[in-house]
C-alpha cells in the first residue's frame, strides 16, 4: 500500500507514500473538514519538531492542505501565510538539491497564496530563475515582465534592473532569441544608466557583453563591454558578476583569434565561480572552453564538456545539460568515443520537454547515426523540420546550426557538393565556429577531388587566424591534397602521414581513419603508404561501426583505382 521515495534529488526522499492515489483519496474523503485540518496541522507541528530540511515539501504540503480545509476567516489567512512560506522554504531547498522544475512548481503554489505586491515581486523572480533552469523560459519570461511592472510600481528601480538583466537572460534561452535579448539589453541599459556603479546596472552590461559575444557582429565592442562590466563589478565586490563576464570576455577573444588568451581569461572565471560555489558559470566556464579548445586539445575538449555536463545535471540546468552533451558528443566524434556519446545524448533527448533543446540534440545524434550509416531519417526530418520553422519566424542565427547540420548528413551519405556548400555557410558566417566549418568543408572537397575547393578550404583555414595544432593539421592535410591532385606525390604522402601521425598522438582516431580515407581518395591506391593508411583506416572505421565511412573507403579505393595520378 506504501512506497518509498529513494531519488536523491528529491525533497521528499526517505518518505512513503501511498502506492496508489485511489487508496489515498477513499481513506482522505471518510473524514471531516474540520477533522482533516487538525491532522493536517498535528502532522505539520510533528515535521516542525524534526526539524530537518528533508521534510520541507511534505510540510509545505500539510500546511497547504490545512489551508484549503480550513474556513474562511482569520485562521485561513495565518495559514495562507504559513502555506507560502513553506511552500518557498520547500522551493528554494528543491533548488538546492538541482530539482529545478519541482523548485518551479512550488514556488508558482506559494505565488498563489501571495497578496503583498512585494511578496508577489520575490517569488516571481525565484520561480523565473527555476523555470528558466528547467527549461520553461517561455514561462519565465512572462512572470519577470509581471515582476519588473510591480517593482516600477514600488518605485524600487535598483531591483527591476536586476530583474531585467534575468529577463535578458530567459529571452534568450526561450529559442535563442540573441537580436531581440540584446535590443532589451541596450534598451536596459540606457533606462538604467543613471544608476551609476550598481549591481543592476552590472549585471545589464554582463548580458549586454555576452550578447554581443554570441552574435559575433563586433567583438571588439563585446570586449570594451566586458572590460566596463568588470571594473564596475570588482570594485562593488560583485564576485558572480566578475565569473561570468570572464568567460564571455574570453570566449569573445577566442573569436577573435586570440584563443590562448581567451582559454585563460575563461579559466580565471571558472576558478572564480568554483571559489565561490557558482556552480552554473562553472558549468559555462566548461561549456565555452569547448570551441578554443576543439584546436587544441580534443581529449581535453571531452573532459571539459563531460565535467560541464555532469554539474549541469547535478543543479538541474536544462540548457547547460543541452549543450554540454553536444559539445561532449562532438568531442567523442574525434575522440572515438561513440557509443558513450550516442548514449549521453539519447539520455538528454528523453529528459527534454521543450520545443527547442530536443531538436539540437537530434540533430547531433543524426549526425553520429548517419556516419555509422544507421537510419537517420525519422531524426532528420524532425530537425530540418525546427531549424525551418526558426529560421521563417526570424530566428536568423539559427541557419548556422541548420548549415552544419546539413553539411554533416551530406558528408555521411556522399552528397559531398551539398556538404561543401552548407560547411562554407558555417565558416563565412559565424566565427566562433568557422575552424570548425571550414575543416568539414575540406573533407568532401578531399573526397570530391575538387582542387578549388580544397584550396577554398585552406585559405578560409588561414583567414580566422587560428594557429592551435589541430588547426595546423587540418591545413596540412588540405595541402597534402592539393600537392596529389597536382601530381606532387612525394609531397602527399609525406604530408598525410605526418598528419595521420599528429591525429594519432592527440588521440583523435577518427580523425586519423577520415585523414587515410581522404589520403586513398586522392592519391594511388597502390603505393605502400596509402595501402598502409587504408588498413590502418578500415580497422578504425570497423571498431567504431562506421559504415558510412567504410562506403566512402570504398567508394575512394574504387575511383582512385581508376583515375590514379602520376607517382
Amino acid at each position: 500500500m506504501l512506497v518509498l521515495e529513494a531519488d536523491p534529488r528529491s525533497p521528499e526522499r526517505g518518505q512513503y507514500a501511498f502506492a496508489q492515489e485511489l487508496l489515498r483519496e477513499v481513506a482522505y474523503e471518510t473524514l471531516a473538514r474540520e477533522d482533516r485540518k487538525a491532522y493536517h496541522l498535528a502532522v505539520a507541528g510533528y515535521f516542525e519538531s524534526l526539524d530537518a530540511e528533508v521534510l520541507s515539501s511534505a510540510l509545505a504540503a500539510q500546511y497547504v492542505a490545512a489551508h484549503r480545509n480550513a474556513r474562511p476567516g482569520e485562521e485561513a489567512d495565518a495559514l495562507a501565510v504559513q502555506a507560502r512560506r513553506s511552500l518557498q522554504a520547500a522551493g528554494e531547498r528543491a533548488m538546492s538539491l538541482g530539482s529545478t522544475a519541482q523548485a518551479q512548481q512550488l514556488l508558482e503554489a506559494a505565488l498563489e497564496m501571495a497578496d503583498e505586491p512585494t511578496e508577489q515581486t520575490t517569488l516571481l523572480v525565484e520561480a523565473a530563475k527555476a523555470g528558466v533552469m528547467a527549461g520553461h523560459a517561455d514561462v519565465a519570461r512572462g512572470q519577470l515582465e509581471r515582476a519588473i511592472e510591480l517593482y516600477r510600481e514600488l518605485d524600487d528601480r535598483d531591483a527591476a534592473a536586476l530583474a531585467t538583466a534575468q529577463l535578458v537572460d530567459a529571452v534568450v534561452k526561450d529559442g535563442w532569441q540573441l537580436e531581440k535579448a540584446r535590443n532589451l539589453a541596450r534598451d536596459a541599459a540606457a533606462e538604467f544608466e543613471d544608476l551609476g556603479e550598481s549591481e543592476g546596472l552590472a549585471r545589464i552590461f554582463a548580458q549586454l557583453a555576452r550578447l554581443e559575444m554570441l552574435l559575433r557582429e563586433d567583438l571588439v565592442a563585446a570586449i570594451a563591454i566586458s572590460d566596463r562590466t568588470l571594473a564596475m563589478a570588482e570594485p562593488l565586490d560583485l564576485p558572480f558578476v566578475v565569473a561570468d563576464v570572464l568567460v564571455t570576455r574570453g570566449t569573445a577573444l577566442s573569436s577573435s583569434g586570440r584563443p590562448l588568451e581567451g582559454i585563460g581569461t575563461i579559466e580565471a572565471g571558472r576558478k572564480v565561480a568554483e571559489d565561490i560555489g557558482d556552480a552554473y558559470t562553472e558549468a559555462r566556464a566548461l561549456l565555452n572552453m569547448g570551441g578554443p579548445l576543439s584546436d587544441y586539445d580534443l581529449v581535453e575538449m571531452f573532459d571539459a564538456s563531460r565535467k560541464a555536463l555532469e554539474i549541469a545535471r547535478r543543479i538541474g540546468e536544462r540548457w547547460g545539460t543541452a549543450l554540454s552533451a553536444t559539445n561532449m558528443a562532438m568531442a567523442a566524434t574525434a575522440t572515438g568515443q561513440w557509443d558513450l556519446a550516442i548514449a549521453e545524448l539519447r539520455r538528454e533527448l528523453d529528459a527534454h520537454d521543450d520545443e527547442h533543446h530536443p531538436a539540437r540534440i537530434a540533430a547531433v545524434l543524426a549526425e553520429l547515426l548517419a556516419h555509422r550509416g544507421e537510419d537517420e531519417a525519422e531524426l532528420t526530418d524532425s530537425v530540418v523540420h525546427y531549424f525551418d520553422s526558426q529560421i521563417k519566424a526570424g530566428t536568423v542565427t539559427v541557419q548556422r546550426e541548420a548549415d552544419s547540420f546539413h553539411a554533416q548528413i551530406a558528408l555521411a551519405h556522399g552528397r559531398y557538393d551539398d556538404s561543401i556548400r552548407h560547411a562554407t555557410a558555417v565558416a563565412t558566417d559565424d566565427s566562433f565556429n568557422a575552424t570548425g566549418g571550414y575543416f568539414i568543408a575540406s573533407l568532401p572537397a578531399l573526397l570530391a577531388r575538387d582542387i578549388s575547393a580544397i584550396k577554398a578550404a585552406l585559405d578560409g583555414l588561414a583567414t580566422t587566424r587560428a594557429h592551435g595544432p589541430i588547426v595546423k593539421l587540418d591545413r596540412q592535410r588540405a595541402q597534402a591534397g592539393i600537392d596529389a591532385l597536382s601530381g606532387h606525390t612525394a609531397e602527399a604522402l609525406a604530408g598525410f602521414t605526418g598528419v595521420m601521425r599528429g591525429y594519432r598522438q592527440r588521440n583523435a582516431p577518427f580523425y586519423v581513419a577520415a585523414t587515410g580515407v581522404t589520403m586513398c581518395a586522392v592519391l594511388d591506391p597502390s603505393l605502400p603508404e596509402v595501402k598502409a593508411a587504408v588498413a590502418e583506416a578500415r580497422e578504425i572505421l570497423e571498431e567504431l561501426r562506421a559504415r558510412a565511412w567504410l562506403d566512402r573507403l570504398d567508394e575512394a579505393l574504387a575511383r582512385s583505382a581508376a583515375v590514379a595520378p602520376a607517382s
